[in-house]
Formats: structure tokens, C-alpha cells, sequence
């Protein structure tokens, strides 16, 4: 009779669908090292974020800047939604996922992009403004951009039927 391994094994469990997706995101796909990598780096910016909170929003509570608020409450949003896409990395490879997959990377390189055309923006104005004027020139013109930018990738997306990110 033929042994049948671990894997099999445990396909047959109580859980199949986990142990098969904990298989593939360890090592499939891109691998152990390449995932951890991602995560740990993800992670240590959201905790360093957390722990200089209290702190930035001491300064932002006095400084009444709305750019800089809402840069700082877009860093917070564009960093947990990288966090959460470090962690769906098995999605890449995972059939019946690539629409799941596609929208989460869209979304966060959509937001990284956004921050970046926002601070480019920003100092280009010069750091004296301050004003809702200045913050919607700002954010009007990196949404421009990314709305650019999302209808070139959707276009993409939809002639070659190819993922969006392949790390």
C-alpha cells in the first residue's frame, strides 16, 4: 500500500481550505522568505506609526494644518491596507481570487500613489499653505492622477486578463 503524505492528510481534516491556503502562501507562490519579508517590513511601519501617535497628534491637534492632517489620516489608511495586502499575498496565486487579488492591489498602489503625487504636490506649493484651498489644489490634483492612473491600469486589466501586481 502507498503511504500518503502529510499534505494529504491534512486535506482531509477538519479545515481543508486553511491547511491548503497556509501550504501555498508558505511555499508556493513567492515563498517563506519573500512573505515574511513583505510583512515584518509592512508591520514595523504600522508600529512605528502607533507608537509615535500620541505624539503627531499632540502636533497636528495644535498645528491646524488640514494637508498635513489629512496626509497623516491617508499614511494611516495606505499603511493598514499595505499591511493587509502583505498578509493576502497567497491570493496572487489562488484561483477564484484574481478579482479579490486585483482590486486589493489597485486600491493600495492606487493609495501609495496618491500619497506620493500628495507630497510632491505639496512642496511644490511651498510650505506656507495651510488653507482648505491649498488642501483641495493639493488633493485635486493628485486625484487626477490616480484616477488616470486607475482607468490606464482597468483598461490594462481588462484587454490582457493579467494580476495586476506580481511581486
Amino acid at each position: 500500500m502507498v503511504e500518503q503524505s502529510v499534505l494529504v492528510l491534512e486535506k482531509q481534516g477538519p479545515n481543508p481550505v486553511l491547511s491548503e491556503g497556509i501550504h501555498d502562501w508558505v511555499f508556493e507562490c513567492h515563498g517563506l522568505l519573500h512573505n515574511a519579508v513583505l510583512i515584518i517590513a509592512s508591520f514595523l511601519f504600522v508600529l512605528y506609526l502607533a507608537l509615535q501617535a500620541k505624539k503627531s497628534f499632540l502636533r497636528l491637534s495644535h498645528g491646524r494644518s488640514y494637508i498635513i492632517i489629512s496626509y497623516y489620516a491617508s499614511l494611516w489608511l495606505v499603511s493598514i491596507l499595505n499591511l493587509l495586502w502583505c498578509f493576502s499575498q497567497a491570493w496572487e496565486c489562488s484561483p477564484g481570487k484574481e478579482f479579490a487579488w486585483n482590486l486589493l492591489s489597485l486600491l493600495t498602489t492606487s493609495g501609495m500613489l496618491f500619497l506620493e503625487v500628495s507630497l510632491l504636490a505639496f512642496l511644490l506649493q511651498g510650505n506656507s499653505t495651510s488653507g482648505l484651498e491649498a488642501l483641495t489644489r493639493t488633493f485635486g490634483i493628485s486625484g487626477i492622477i490616480v484616477g488616470f492612473d486607475i482607468l490606464l491600469k482597468q483598461g490594462l486589466l481588462t484587454i490582457s486578463m493579467l494580476p495586476l501586481c506580481s511581486s
